[in-house]
């Protein structure tokens, strides 16, 4: 009698915990992305910053965060990566109640332009790994990459030879 009475309260408190996690898990969630420097010139170095705030007391055991970038820019670190014509993100997060966690991403700009990051995926579950929950966040992250200068002396006129 002992089994079936444990066996209702588990059914009840993964029934309840599934019902918590669908309604809040997404509140006072916010996921930031960010670049260090919004203007650069190419073949420079800069970084990336992912900044995820978890507001309230519901802890994410598993969170990923999923964004894209363009593919001229070489990172450091290309685990849990793939490039096509983009080079997609995914990183995944354990954040508690009421804590931050930041991450930076350090990379190189090989091509010049104006690039734009498009929406954040994330996903998270709940405290058994059961239940897939996705949400979708707006990012406005911009970078400028300007040309890099290239050296002209070899263009020089030698003047003392003409006169």
């Amino acid at each position: 009698m002992i089994l079936i009475i444990a066996f209702f309260c588990a059914l009840v408190l993964m029934g309840l915990q599934r019902y918590v996690y669908s309604k809040y898990w997404n509140k006072n969630l916010d996921v930031k992305i960010s670049y260090k420097s919004i203007d650069c010139i190419a073949d420079e170095e800069n970084e990336l910053k992912e900044v995820i705030i978890n507001n309230k007391f519901l802890p994410l055991p598993m969170l990923h965060v999923k964004f894209d970038t363009p593919k001229s820019f070489i990172f450091e670190n290309e685990d849990n990566s793939s490039i096509s014509d983009n080079y997609y993100r995914d990183d995944v997060f354990t954040v508690m109640g009421h804590q931050s966690v930041t991450r930076t991403l350090k990379f190189t700009c090989t091509k010049r332009g104006c690039f734009y990051m498009h929406n954040t995926n994330i996903t998270s579950s709940d405290l058994f790994l059961k239940l897939i929950l996705t949400d979708k966040r707006d990012n406005t992250a911009i970078i400028h990459v300007f040309p890099k200068k290239i050296d002209l002396s070899f263009f020089e006129i030698p003047f003392n030879t003409i006169t």
